[in-house]
């Protein structure tokens, strides 16, 4: 057995200290109160009868520091001999007996650990947290054991741990450090609580209150008796430490929380009325836990993940180029028809007509891809015009009519009763395409419509703020919408205010009485899922049960997303398999990443069959490289979290965030043409309160200055997300198209709303729920914004993509000539009969360059050009491209960055050879905009574009847009 499983009773009583001699001034000049101090736990502080004192008279070093810790709230607790018929005994001796929760402690007060294996001291576990905290990295509860080479005496009982940092506790130290720090906190007054001066702190904190944000330190199984009976059940007992003010908590997982994944150093949030409880209870009938609350998953991937976890997981790590088909296109052009009338609420045939037209014809790139006409579409279209005018004269009104009644055959409605039905009437439109991330639930999503709707039933009417989800398509997926639309109802509890979650009704009974479930400013009682093509209109409520299993269902997810070593493991549903459209890349992960066969598949001649053209090279680099990929997007999932967890001013001063903002409005720029172009400049609460705490002898326009000026390493062209400083997350995304010295210019993907605006009028939390709609927006308010720099994942799962096409068969869209020429490296071919560059017209290329030119021209694969910066690569290319246009072929030209592809394309383009440039505008050399398609509006119907198309000879683009 281990010396440090050594109980902690067992103490050397006769070990003398060197520490006798030092004088109170010393010992708070030391490292030993630099280290307590920096884990800001106050010495002698006393806590309530759940926990004992954190540091006691008397409490020996080897007590505090090398005793086996059964929790977090062991670690400065003085040990207590329990009798063998005490509770704790009896709970120790349970802990001791269940083998997940050995390997998750560090032991247990009073009895002997029955396991040999290895612990670690809650200081080295503090000592990881820190490092983590330095390197933003989230702590790991590991085992440690001395060095081989580390020499342990047997009086000193415990293993002596290794001082990472250099800041460990002398053992030889503490016993008088206590005695010293506690006269000095009786007598001390008591610190005074530091306020920040940023006029959104208390609205943080307000914020806050919804949830609490901690760090699993310990899990133990425990056992709790149900009320009023002599039932014991299992439960999880997590012990936490609060983020923000390392105080301790402790959370009971009970029914089906119990089963959660989790382990010591995982963050979560718990939502519950009060999370600043010293004990939250977290089971069927009360609260919510969220793991990983980083990661934030779509709502989509959530409600889609139920059959498969494994699928959701692949879909979410490899992003395919863009799969036009009728159905979608169609689909995406009704649901952008419904988008842009609802807020108007005119449904006559011409203007639907005409509004279906428009919409038609800025979506011409998405024809082209199905090879359809204008025409054509609008044909097929216009026959869904009289539902849509059907359907807006019953629901898009503000008195609802008896016959505006909703679905309630396809799961529980929202206050439904066969007696008196339930009528909806949309009185007015919130927000279109409202895209909200809520670390707070760990989800995100994109809401088609924010409406403000009437719900009478009987006398009662109440105005409610609820989701609008458009369905362009059939019902067979309603499961799967309805768990997606409760999530909904979930995110703008976080943008706009509280879900209330009703109890489920009995079977016999469909009488819905709602109970108040959160704290919170408003209720979001439920939401409409409307489909388009029946007119069928479901009012669905967030039912606890079904917004437990969602979350439930959710925390799986995120578990398999943070596990990036390893995927979910396959169903070996034959039949559902060889239906999925992730079958070919779940089978060559399946074989390469996890060594699998086809009986460990459970798809047997399947899984061979796209499999069998694979050898051990293929795998080996397919793992190499999918390694490498996972290292890299770690950093990109990293710094995109930095947008909630990291403050502005600390963020800023690292270059990658602007803090406390004001929007301006509309960009009045002459080159911003976009209709969605904003500015942003430092909020006048910021150089106000620089003006009122400047000290020094600058005079008050260099203060100014120095607050308004925006510093940083965000460029033109970088993605940028626009958030309150009040932790509304993502009320918009874009580009910066123009930094100035006080003044910032975003061109976001949609128009930007600001904060949800209540009317104040007659607001009523549960009655009459109003805010500002899209036409009630105001250009300017005092919202503190801030604008951090946005990492853009998505190109990960684009080169997952690329990479795995190499290892597909050609039957399933694989590449199997750059497979030979890649993986297995078959020498490039080269033509035998050799052509050369006509030297007359490039009479400023050197020799090495001509040379290069010309062994291009005769690869039949390909040809690489190595060459030092300053040595000719993009003259030589761009001479290459003009060659190989005077022979009629067509080039793609491309590169990893933006500057690059328009330096080529550029001198191409002033040789005289048309040149089209595809990406993003923002990102675009000013110089290029023309060569963009249909930039100007020029190309307005399909024909257009396909003649634009065929004229050019070379395209570029970067690696990310060849997709397009």
């Amino acid at each position: 057995m281990s010396d440090s499983l050594h109980t902690p009773l067992q103490l050397n009583e006769t070990k003398e200290t060197a520490s006798q001699d030092k004088t109170p001034d010393d010992w708070f000049r030391s490292p030993t109160v630099k280290t307590l101090k920096r884990r800001q736990l106050q010495l002698g502080e006393a806590n309530d009868d759940q926990f004992p004192t954190w540091f006691a008279h008397g409490a020996n070093a080897q007590t505090v520091f090398n005793r086996p810790a059964s929790s977090i709230q062991d670690l400065f607790a003085i040990p207590k001999s329990p009798s063998p018929d005490s509770p704790s005994s009896f709970l120790s001796n349970i802990h001791l007996r269940d083998k997940s929760t050995q390997e998750l402690k560090i032991g247990s007060s009073g009895v002997q650990p029955t396991t040999s294996k290895p612990t670690t001291s809650l200081l080295h576990k503090l000592q990881l947290e820190k490092q983590s905290k330095q390197t933003n990295k989230r702590p790991l509860v590991e085992n440690h054991s001395p060095p081989a080479s580390k020499k342990v005496k047997d009086s000193d009982f415990n293993s002596q741990e290794i001082d990472e940092f250099g800041d460990d506790i002398p053992i030889e130290d503490l016993d008088a450090l206590l005695a010293i720090t506690q006269d000095r906190t009786d007598a001390a007054p008591q610190p005074k609580v530091a306020v920040s001066d940023s006029p959104q702190t208390f609205q943080n904190n307000s914020r806050s209150k919804r949830y609490g944000r901690f760090l699993i330190m310990e899990i133990h199984s425990t056992i709790y008796s149900l009320d009023d009976t002599s039932t014991q059940l299992p439960e999880k007992t997590l012990y936490l430490l609060e983020e923000t003010d390392n105080t301790e908590h402790r959370v009971k997982l009970r029914d089906d929380w119990i089963h959660s994944a989790i382990v010591c150093g995982d963050l979560i949030h718990v939502i519950c009325p009060n999370p600043r409880e010293k004990i939250i209870v977290v089971d069927n009938k009360q609260n919510l836990l969220i793991i990983h609350p980083d990661t934030l998953i779509s709502s989509t991937a959530v409600s889609d993940s139920f059959i498969c976890v494994r699928r959701a997981v692949l879909r979410d790590r490899i992003r395919d180029t863009a799969d036009y088909n009728e159905a979608l296109v169609h689909g995406e052009i009704l649901h952008k028809v419904f988008q842009s009338l609802i807020p108007g609420g005119d449904f006559l045939f011409d203007r639907v007509k005409a509004e279906m037209r428009r919409i038609v014809m800025t979506s011409v790139e998405e024809l082209y891809a199905i090879d359809q006409s204008e025409e054509k579409v609008l044909l097929i279209l216009e026959r869904y015009i009289p539902g849509m005018q059907s359907w807006a004269a019953t629901y898009l009104t503000a008195e609802p009519p008896s016959h505006a009644t909703v679905v309630t055959d396809r799961g529980p409605s929202f206050g439904h009763d066969r007696h008196q039905p339930v009528v909806v009437g949309i009185e007015k439109v919130l927000d279109i395409e409202e895209h909200i991330w809520s670390p707070m639930y760990g989800i995100k999503g994109m809401i088609d419509v924010t409406v403000q709707a009437k719900v009478k039933k009987g006398l009662t009417t109440q105005t409610l703020t609820i989701p609008l989800e458009i369905k362009t398509g059939v019902k067979s997926k309603i499961l799967a919408h309805r768990a997606q639309t409760i999530l909904y109802t979930l995110l703008m509890h976080d943008r706009y205010g509280k879900v209330i979650v009703c109890p489920d009704p009995p079977f016999e009974k469909r009488v819905v009485h709602f109970s108040v479930f959160f704290f919170s400013d408003i209720d979001i009682s439920a939401a409409i899922l409307f489909y388009s093509k029946t007119n069928d209109v479901l009012l669905i409520p967030p039912l606890r049960n079904e917004v437990r299993g969602l979350i439930i269902g959710r925390n799986t997810l995120a578990v398999a997303f943070k596990d990036n070593l390893h995927l979910p493991p396959m169903i070996k549903n034959l039949h559902t398999c060889q239906r999925c459209y992730s079958v070919d890349a779940c089978v060559v992960h399946h074989k390469s990443l996890e060594r699998g066969t086809a009986q460990s598949s459970g798809l047997g001649q399947i899984f061979e069959d796209k499999t069998n053209h694979l050898n051990d090279h293929h795998l080996e680099f397919f793992r190499t490289w999918e390694e490498l990929i996972r290292l890299e997007e770690g950093d990109i999932h990293r710094l995109r979290r930095d947008i909630w967890t990291v403050d502005s001013h600390t963020k800023e001063k690292s270059g990658r965030c602007w803090s406390h903002l004001e929007f301006i409005g509309k960009s009045n720029h002459p080159d911003d043409t976009h209709q969605n172009i904003y500015d942003f400049q430092r909020h006048r609460d910021e150089v106000n309160r620089a003006i009122l705490n400047h000290q020094g002898d600058d005079d008050d326009e260099e203060v100014i200055s120095n607050v308004t000026r925006l510093h940083g390493h965000i460029s033109v062209g970088d993605p940028i997300v626009v958030s309150s400083e009040a932790d509304h997350i993502n009320l918009g995304m874009g580009f910066v198209t123009r930094i100035r010295k006080t003044i910032l210019t975003v061109s976001l993907t949609r128009p930007f709303r600001g904060l949800p605006s209540r009317q104040a009028l007659h607001f009523d939390d549960k009655e009459n729920q109003t805010f500002a709609g899209v036409k009630d927006a105001n250009t300017r308010d005092t919202t503190h914004y801030r604008i951090d720099k946005d990492e853009i994942a998505a190109g990960m799962g684009l080169v997952r993509n690329n990479l795995l096409t190499l290892f597909l068969r050609e039957e399933d869209g694989g590449d199997a000539k750059r497979r030979r020429l890649i993986v297995d490296l078959e020498e490039p071919r080269f033509s035998a009969t050799k052509e050369h560059l006509d030297h007359t017209p490039h009479h400023d290329l050197n020799t090495d360059q001509l040379r290069a030119a010309d062994q291009v021209l005769n690869a039949q694969d390909y040809c690489l050009i190595l060459g030092m910066p300053g040595t000719g690569k993009t003259t030589t290319i761009a001479h290459i491209i003009q060659s190989l246009v005077k022979q009629g072929k067509s080039i793609l030209l491309t590169s990893y960055t933006h500057t690059a592809v328009d330096n080529v394309l550029s001198k191409v383009r002033d040789s005289g050879i048309d040149v089209l440039r595809i990406g993003n505008i923002e990102k675009v050399s000013p110089a290029l905009h023309d060569c963009m398609p249909n930039v100007d509006g020029s190309s307005h119907t399909v024909q257009q574009l396909v003649n634009l198309y065929e004229k050019s000879q070379v395209v570029g683009t970067t690696c990310l847009g060849i997709g397009q």
